[in-house]
């Protein structure tokens, strides 16, 4: 099966991670050592999936020098920059505009997420159906972070906004599979939502959207608890917990899914649990840190206990 090319969506301020994203935007940030974009990229690429267009905007040079022409996770890379912010359908409308033939589909994803479901299947999905969009969906314990989707078979009749209280539900998980010609008059010089706008328009005008349900791994790494989460899952799987070019004394423990960056230093009797160390961080000796993320070049001082921190 030939794979369509794939847009990211990774033109957000990533406002939710700051401090950290006043460094590196949030799709360049480390993940265990690989940037966020990187991870999607090689993702990507083990679906099949040869090109992909980066609708970035925010800090768009970082982004581009954090993973190049894509060649070093199997995907070629272009990049497309927004102006001003565009949301996410302002965004995939100018990038689908420079594709110079377009496509019969595109696969979109945005650019803060990590998923582990078979973007193959959704793409067959999706052609079989003919929808103009297919949506993975999920199922979650708690739908406030989402929105809900309102299915009749496989057909989605409605998105609804988040639930004000903890519900289950089925959720619009963030990858799709899209047809151009169906977006044709979304705007591409202002702000507009696929999620709020794009979409409800759609089935306000009786074009088919699907869902493809399945319950994979999926992370929407938008938060200091998140990254940590992603960073924890990526060691669990088998990537080092200390960058080679980091200095960890011999009396230190770095344990409980945490990471020490490149060029980073953890000093004596340090305890490190479910902390991420950015580089070029120091730690001083006897620090006990739970799950906390330490900013690129902090000093923590020496004797610092924290949790659930962001420390600078």
């Amino acid at each position: 099966m030939n794979m369509p090319v794939a847009v990211v969506l990774a033109g957000g301020l990533g406002s939710r991670l700051r401090p950290l994203t006043e460094v590196l935007p949030k799709p360049a940030l480390p993940v265990a050592g690989t940037p966020l974009l990187g991870l999607q990229l090689a993702w990507l690429a083990g679906h099949g999936v040869h090109e992909a267009v980066i609708a970035s905007g925010y800090a768009g040079d970082a982004l581009a020098a954090a993973v190049g022409d894509g060649s070093a996770y199997g995907v070629r890379v272009s990049f497309v920059r927004e102006p001003a912010p565009l949301g996410t359908g302002g965004a995939l409308a100018r990038a689908l505009r420079t594709l110079p033939t377009p496509p019969e589909r595109v696969i979109v994803t945005n650019g803060d997420q990590l998923t582990g479901h078979d973007l193959g299947a959704q793409v067959v999905a999706s052609e079989r159906s003919g929808a103009s969009v297919c949506v993975h969906a999920r199922n979650v314990l708690d739908a406030r972070p989402f929105g809900l989707l309102t299915l009749e078979g496989e057909q989605v009749v409605a998105f609804r906004e988040k639930p004000p209280a903890p519900v289950p539900g089925l959720v619009n998980a963030g990858t799709y599979v899209v047809r151009p010609s169906a977006l044709t008059d979304v705007p591409d010089d202002r702000e507009v939502s696929l999620e709020r706008e794009v979409f409800p328009a759609l089935l306000a005008r009786g074009d088919l959207v699907t869902a493809y349900a399945e319950d994979a791994y999926c992370l929407d790494v938008g938060t200091p608890v998140a990254l940590r989460q992603a960073t924890a899952d990526r060691i669990a799987a088998g990537a080092p917990a200390v960058d080679p070019s980091a200095r960890v004394a011999r009396s230190a423990v770095v344990g409980g899914g945490s990471w020490v960056g490149p060029e980073a230093v953890v000093e004596a009797d340090v305890r490190l649990t479910g902390t991420v160390v950015l580089p070029g961080a120091r730690v001083g000796a006897g620090c006990a840190l739970v799950d906390c993320v330490v900013q690129f070049g902090a000093a923590i001082a020496a004797g610092t206990r924290a949790s659930g921190a962001v420390l600078t």
